[in-house]
């Protein structure tokens, strides 16, 4: 039967001959390695033991040389710490002074009356976790606040000194006798656990001028040392060391400060050791450090398995405490099983070796000629997918290193250069950096005039940048509106700085998209290699941080990074934290009202609500600090949820006390704007017993930027059942006229801004009379914010502006005392807040 020459036949041929040429292979060759690979085991096995030794010795002193290094470094750090930590706690508590002197002052207290405040505050705070306290005196040398010995204050401690001689008072004026008014103190004072002994302790005061207070606190240096210690031993015990090894730690007198395997002797001196032969291996252990350290051999026991067992330790006596150091291995866990003792000389295979070498190498040329023939032909075969592979391929090496949106490198192609430009650094000792570049507001572009203008925008922009810049500069799109640049070599800040507002002025040139001519702005964050990053991630992170700084200082600029972001963003994350834990217990939160009257007649005619956040530790937090927080992270729901409510609930209290009816303005997110937001308020109104009319909403012009269709009717269905509807900041946005039509408003409000520069400043003049017209025509409402002085007011009164609020008349008020001003008289000549 004739052979078919099919690719499924050669296959199967191919496979045969080849199968059978390894069988005969082996088989000849299988005699020889065996008798070979018999005694390069034996070989192998002896040595792997004893190079498993040595690297276990090896392991050991570098496990324990680390050790003692990180208890030095970590020791030697106490009293640093130490400052940094009382430093903190003292900064806590002239916040809180300072805060409680500020509301004091607003308030209208007399002095003694806010001391009083301040001392009670601070008294029954106890820092350092319950052991530590804070103490006042004044710059005469009286003891304000101590309450550790409270018989002593109201009296002088100028001349009280510790057991050296030390005045310790005079120590502390000394500490702020400097232009920053706050320094370090050392003093000797008696130890809480040995009250007739002294120890060092470390205070840091502040000179709070507006009370000539000295506010301080103290903790003793060796508390910190022993609270390092501890942790310094709980970190011991984690490190693991081969199988069950680990490392003990024993003082010098033989106390055990870990006992991983004996944990009933954890913390007994040499003498209290029960077991004999424990106590022998602690004073063997105790005579090798004295010596200096080495190694010994002995027998103990594992946890969860009886017997004992063959152990290496390593003992040291560590450099900067009484601790000796003890790194431990048994010695089974290292062994390696060795070779079998059974093997056959196979001497007859010896002999048949030359008769079986012609036929093997015979029947291993046939089956390479076979293959190589079989191969020529599967060659034909596969040239034509093996094309289309390089072509899929090299399209998924485009996809993978290029933008598919603007064809710019990727974060792939990027991270690849930054290498490269790490290497050169290192070589040629020069610096490059790293900036991201962020377009402002893109979200506003994509939501008004839709995702696929948006793209078109992004990839105009990435052409310009891209044909603006040097070749030897690489610019990336890392996604969304985000680019990265990479310049390979810089010299000095300034070339980094023109570059910087260069790029500023090509990302603020006009685009021209879809016949919209558009304006966008860039926020640009720049990390510089190697000081503000030894990485690719940490440069994408510390640049990403500044250009998020940049964003925060008002966009459309650039920032350099510098350590104090990273704190930034850490503070802003326990603020976040803080403002979630507000949000749940409410009792921080406080609205002020501020007042509004009517510039023709001089009536009260009703307030603004203004959320205020007394922080527990940082005192009061100002509204442009938590409220962009608050709606960069959704928080803004739950907080004007609780804004609303608690507003129409002052309504309703102010009505029961029979005040006349007054309108309450509130401000609304624009996240609040929904179809959920008639309803809440329609409920609201019904469960307090509060009047349509007296409730007035405010939105401002990002509103117009995200005007929708929903949008107006949700405004309008408020405005149906008697809320009114105000646009607040009016003039400092996006305002458009289309849009201002469409939207049902009652009052439309004069930004602050244009109101400071009237009378005097004609650019505000022209803008606050045009506003002023235009609303008329709309007829809508008039409202000057921040109305200062009688000039500003008359202006406004001779241009028809109905309504004002501002510092003129009064600051924002507490719930209580706008009560007082509305019940005793609606006149302006009535007040004087």
């Amino acid at each position: 039967m004739p052979f078919a020459t099919t690719p499924q036949n050669l296959l199967r041929f191919l496979f045969l001959g080849i199968f059978g040429g390894v069988v005969l292979i082996t088989l000849g060759l299988g005699a020889y390695l065996g008798l070979q690979s018999q005694q390069q085991l034996v070989f192998q096995h002896e040595e792997n033991q004893r190079q498993a030794m040595q690297n276990l010795y090896q392991r050991l002193d570098v496990e324990l040389e680390n050790l003692d290094d990180f208890i030095s470094y970590r020791l030697n750090q106490a009293e640093e710490l130490l400052k940094a930590r009382v430093r903190e706690e003292v900064d806590a508590a002239y916040a809180t002074a300072r805060g409680l002197y500020a509301e004091g002052q607003a308030q209208g207290l007399d002095t003694a009356t806010i001391k009083s405040l301040i001392i009670e505050a601070l008294r029954d705070q106890r820092p350092f976790e319950g052991r530590g306290y804070y103490f006042i005196d004044d710059l005469q040398g009286q003891c304000i606040l101590l309450p550790t010995q409270p018989q002593l204050e109201g009296t002088s401690l100028w001349d009280n000194r510790d057991d050296t001689g030390h005045y310790i008072m005079r120590g502390l004026l000394d500490a702020v006798a400097n232009p920053d008014q706050a320094g370090y103190s050392r003093y000797r004072w008696y130890r809480p656990d040995q009250p007739g002994q002294m120890a060092e302790k470390i205070a840091y005061v502040r000179l709070f001028e507006p009370l000539g207070w000295l506010i301080g606190s103290g903790d003793y240096l060796y508390q910190m040392e022993e609270d390092l210690q501890q942790k310094l031993l709980q970190r011991i015990e984690s490190v693991s060391l081969p199988g069950d090894g680990y490392v003990a730690v024993i003082a010098a007198n033989g106390r055990l400060l870990t006992a991983k395997s004996a944990p009933d002797a954890l913390g007994k001196p040499l003498e209290q050791l029960e077991d004999q032969e424990h106590r022998q291996l602690v004073e063997s252990f105790l005579r090798i450090a004295e010596q200096g350290g080495g190694y010994t051999e002995y027998l103990w026991q594992k946890q969860d398995e009886t017997g004992r067992f063959p152990k290496l330790a390593r003992i040291l006596p560590a450099s900067s405490t009484d601790w000796i150091l003890i790194a431990g291995i048994y010695l089974d866990d290292l062994e390696e099983k060795g070779p079998s003792e059974e093997a056959s000389p196979l001497t007859d295979l010896w002999q048949l070796l030359p008769r079986l070498y012609l036929p093997l190498a015979l029947i291993s040329f046939l089956t390479l000629l076979l293959a190589w023939w079989y191969v020529r032909w599967l060659r034909s075969l596969f040239r034509d997918y093996q094309e289309r592979i390089e072509v899929k391929q090299q399209e998924l090496e485009r996809l993978a290193n290029f933008d598919t949106l603007t064809g710019l490198p990727s974060r792939r192609l990027l991270v690849k250069r930054i290498y490269e430009c790490m290497e050169g650094a290192a070589e040629k000792n020069h610096q490059f950096a790293l900036l991201v570049i962020d377009i402002d507001r893109f979200k506003n572009i994509n939501d008004s005039l839709g995702h696929s203008l948006g793209d078109k925008l992004l990839k105009q922009l990435a052409q310009r940048l891209k044909d603006e810049l040097d070749e030897k500069m690489l610019l990336s799109r890392m996604g969304g509106d985000e680019y990265l640049l990479v310049l390979p070599e810089i010299h000095d800040r300034h070339s980094i700085e023109a570059l910087a507002e260069k790029l500023i002025q090509i990302i603020a040139r006009p685009l021209e998209v879809d016949y919209h001519q558009l304006v966008v702005t860039g926020s640009i964050g720049i990390a510089i290699y190697p000081d503000q990053g030894l990485s690719p991630e940490a440069l994408f992170r510390h640049a990403d941080t500044a250009m998020y700084q940049a964003k925060a200082r008002g966009r459309n600029r650039y920032c350099f990074y510098d350590r104090a972001m990273g704190l930034e963003v850490a503070d802003q994350l326990k603020l976040e934290n803080d403002l979630r834990q507000a949000l749940e217990i409410k009792d921080q939160l406080q609205l002020y009202y501020q007042p509004q009257w009517d510039n023709f007649t001089g009536k009260l005619v009703g307030c603004e609500a203004l959320v205020r956040w007394q922080h527990p530790s940082r005192g009061w937090v100002s509204p442009a600090e938590f409220i962009p927080l608050a709606e960069e992270t959704g928080l803004i729901l739950p907080l004007g949820d609780w804004i609303l409510e608690t507003a129409v609930s002052q309504l309703a209290a102010w009505k029961k006390t029979g005040l006349p009816d007054l309108t309450l303005a509130v401000n609304l997110s624009t996240a609040q704007v929904n179809r959920d937001l008639p309803g809440r308020i329609k409920r609201l109104l019904a469960d307090y017993e509060v009047s349509p009319q007296l409730l007035e909403l405010e939105v401002t012009e990002t509103l117009l930027m995200q005007v929708t269709d929903e949008a107006i009717a949700i405004l309008g269905q408020l405005k149906k059942t008697g809320i009114r509807i105000a646009l607040d900041d009016f003039g400092t946005g996006y305002s458009s006229l289309t849009y201002l039509s469409r939207l049902p408003l009652d009052v439309l409000k004069i930004d602050k801004s244009f109101v400071d520069g009237l009378p005097g400043r004609q650019d505000d003049v022209v803008i606050a009379r045009l506003i002023i017209q235009m609303a008329a025509h709309l007829g809508l409402t008039t409202l000057a914010e921040g109305v200062e002085t009688e000039e500003q007011l008359e202006f406004l009164k001779s241009q028809g502006c109905h309504l004002m609020q501002g510092y003129l008349k009064a600051r924002p008020l507490d719930s209580e005392t706008f009560f007082e001003l509305a019940r005793q008289g609606n006149a302006w000549n009535n007040t004087d807040i």
